[in-house]
């Protein structure tokens, strides 16, 4: 096995070391271990230089008339000379006597006295050699380890380069450790870390706990963590104390392998002075809006009051329900006399955890103000308006002033409150009248959460019956009442219901622009950038394109989102659709039943007639015409009551053949007549949405899509109002550019 030498010095290095003999003093700084020593002599000795190493003691004693001319004067272990006046001095002296005719080099594992006398003696003309020259590159480490004769896998290097950084020694001693076992061993740095951390003052130990527990960060982040004005001034500290910081433009970080035994021995030290540096790490992770980093540093202090005024101060707005899992563990060992000191947070937690689809448990933190404990359960019986209104009239009766609530998204998510809140066929005008008194009494008390929630109930109503108008008016009032109240679930909300209604009306264009608003609305919220996903997805659906949706809509798996419990009932409507698009016909039966099941108990009327709708078309498709229709008999049973055609009109394509035969009403005729001008638009609005077949123009994705749907040369004329010779024409075209022929091969080069 070589040393060390036999690698070093690196080009790099090499290169830089060339250039000393034009300075009369050259440091090389850089902490124990990084090889300083070793550089230098090989690099003197393979120039034929000669050189003269000095210690403290002989320093003071040498002559500079005894120095031959062009030797290299190397003073050794600098920072530690730098402390003794007398050495100083005659460091100096012998500076100002050689007068260049000898280079002096400085090695130093700290970069205090750098700027002292010596600098000064020059002018400022100090040559600085800093520990980033020596650091060892990926392919260095390669070189090294095939010079010792190690086969090392790319993994293997890779973690040796992790570890090690390019600090030489580290990876001196890993290449031994790989040697020796097989594998790198980081404890063989221990030794030499031990010799470094020792080397550090108080302040600058107590300074790295912070760091190692952070690793990256820049000079704004330190001093906001130690309490200090001047965070470069820190880090330089540190780093003239032989702390290996490295520093990649504005940011810097800790060695990996020196933060990591720092952490070891930070967690040696006393449980009040952990939880000291872990609160204040707390605070640092809450002033930058890194709310779960500092649960976390809050927890791991300890400290039950700044946890619950995190929770106080940040309203429940950005905490994230995908952590409710851990919060509500958490709270489960918070001792009651910190909560009754904090009941804003037990206001702001009970209704997280209420949210997540567990009420029962709010009962368990249910604040001793009567007023607020009103509140959870005007927020959180959703989606019973009924009891949400009971609480509401209590809260007023009591005449307290609850905790504002306006930060968090009031539909949860959801793109559609009928969906929720419509309990049973017929009851759409009614749950609009339930919601109008609830709001009427929550927003007073909530500072004005949830405005516009009501107008974009109406605008979803009269879209859903087909009354696009009424639909837009309803809408754009939702839309001004949640910008003026900052409501940016209710804007997306009514920003979905403007996109249908202009998607129906033929306009992609106005669509679009709504879809924008939307996304606008929806950003800096996990939660509802998956409603926004939502809205889109629905419109791929629609038009076919659903490859583009999300991975975890085209899997139809709820489990992967941030969505709570209410907004289920939308992703099941929008889930079903992206499978129907993708014609996963057993696969969507198989959704359907099950996601019936699930909302057995709320009753909900929209996704039920949703999800019948596609258990119809599926079951149809599959040749089962029994059960196609009596999915179709319960989607009928649930729209007919309150008017929704759109349902059906958005699907005709689908259902015009299966709706057809069926007896005639008025309904079923108001039905027809929507599926057939809808689905008549679709190759219109499937052109202008720029969703085109690979290779193909907008006029022959138009015809290719329709012959996927099964329709003959004279439909598909009659439906793009063109001459059927145009037709063939264009088909002859299609089966020449994707290289097939015939109607099922088109199918299945499309994947429909």
């Amino acid at each position: 096995m070589q040393d060390i030498k036999a690698l070093y010095p690196l080009a790099p290095l090499a290169d830089k070391l060339s250039h000393l003999t034009a300075f009369p003093v050259t440091a090389l700084i850089a902490p124990l271990g990084y090889g300083k020593s070793t550089a230098l002599g090989m690099f003197l000795r393979r120039r034929g230089i000669p050189s003269l190493m000095l210690t403290a003691a002989a320093l003071i004693e040498l002559s500079p008339a005894q120095i031959p001319n062009g030797t290299v004067v190397v003073v050794e272990n600098y920072h530690a000379l730098a402390q003794d006046s007398a050495a100083e001095g005659a460091l100096g002296r012998l500076v100002a006597a050689l007068d260049g005719r000898c280079p002096v080099v400085l090695l130093s594992r700290q970069d205090a006295g750098m700027t002292k006398q010596t600098d000064l003696l020059l002018h400022g003309g100090l040559y600085r050699i800093e520990p980033e020259s020596f650091q060892m590159q990926p392919d260095d480490l390669q070189a090294w380890s095939r010079l010792c004769g190690l086969a090392l896998t790319d993994a293997q290097l890779q973690q040796l380069a992790q570890w090690s950084e390019g600090w030489p020694v580290l990876a001196y001693l890993g290449l031994l450790a790989y040697q020796r076992s097989g594998q790198l061993d980081t404890r063989e740095g221990d030794i030499l870390m031990s010799e470094l951390y020792r080397s550090l003052t108080e302040p600058c130990r107590k300074l790295l706990w912070y760091l190692s527990a952070v690793i990256d960060f820049t000079e704004e982040d330190a001093a906001a963590l130690w309490g200090s004005k001047d965070g470069s001034a820190l880090l330089w500290q540190l780093r003239g104390e032989g702390a290996p910081l490295l520093r990649d433009g504005s940011r810097w970080h800790l060695h990996a392998a020196f933060a990591a035994y720092v952490q070891e021995q930070f967690a040696l030290t006393g449980e009040a002075n952990r939880a000291s540096v872990h609160r204040r790490l707390g605070r640092w992770r809450q002033s930058r809006g890194e709310i779960e980093a500092a649960r976390q540093a809050y927890e791991a202090a300890g400290d039950w009051d700044q946890l619950l005024s995190l929770l106080e101060d940040d309203a429940g707005a950005h905490l994230g329900y995908s952590y409710a899992k851990q919060w509500t563990h958490l709270m489960l060992s918070c001792p009651r006399e910190a909560l009754s000191r904090h009941p804003s947070a037990q206001f702001y937690f009970a209704r997280m955890i209420a949210a997540f689809g567990s009420p029962e448990a709010v009962q368990r933190w249910l604040p001793a103000s009567p007023s607020q404990a009103a509140m959870i359960h005007a927020a959180v019986c959703d989606p019973d308006l009924e009891q949400m209104t009971r609480a509401c009239r209590s809260i007023r009766e009591s005449g307290e002033k609850p905790p504002s609530t306006a930060l968090e998204p009031f539909t949860l998510g959801r793109l559609s409150l009928l969906g929720s809140y419509c309990r049973a066929p017929g009851q759409a005008q009614a749950t609009l009248k339930y919601l109008e008194e609830y709001l009427n009494l929550y927003l007073p008390l909530s500072g004005n959460h949830g405005a516009g929630a009501l107008e974009a109930a109406q605008g979803e109503l009269a879209y859903l019956c087909g009354r696009f108008a009424d639909a837009a008016i309803h809408a754009h009032s939702a839309q001004l009442a949640a910008r003026e109240n900052q409501q940016r679930s209710v804007q997306t909300y009514a920003c979905f219901v403007l996109a249908r209604c202009a998607f129906a009306q033929r306009s992609w264009d106005g669509a679009k622009k709504y879809l924008a608003q939307l996304q606008a609305a929806a950003s800096g919220s996990r939660m509802l950038r998956q409603t926004a996903q939502l809205a889109e997805a629905w419109f791929s659906a629609i038009l076919g394109q659903a490859g583009g949706c999300p991975a975890w809509l085209r899997e139809a798996d709820v489990s992967q989102t941030e969505l709570l419990p209410p907004a289920y009932g939308g992703f099941y409507t929008v889930a079903g659709a992206v499978l129907l698009a993708q014609k996963e016909w057993p696969r969507l039966i198989a959704c359907c039943e099950r996601w019936l099941q699930q909302e057995a108990g709320q009753q909900s009327v929209l996704p039920a007639l949703y999800l019948h709708l596609y258990l119809a078309i599926a079951y149809d498709r599959l040749q089962m015409p029994t059960e196609a229709g009596a999915a179709l008999r319960r989607a009928l049973a649930l729209a007919q009551p309150d008017g929704f055609v759109m349902p059906f009109a958005e699907f005709g394509g689908y259902l015009l053949p299966l709706l057809t035969p069926l007896e005639q009403t008025q309904f079923l005729s108001a039905c027809i007549a929507r599926c057939t001008r809808y689905h008549r638009n679709l190759p219109r609005l499937l052109a202008s949405s720029g969703a085109l077949i690979p290779g193909l123009t907008a006029r022959e994705s138009q015809v290719a899509q329709l012959m996927c749907e099964g329709l003959s040369n004279a439909d598909i004329a009659q439906q793009l109002d063109i001459n059927i010779n145009t037709v063939k024409t264009t088909i002859r075209h299609i089966n020449a550019k994707l290289g097939v022929q015939g109607r099922q091969a088109l199918k299945a080069r499309l994947g429909r």
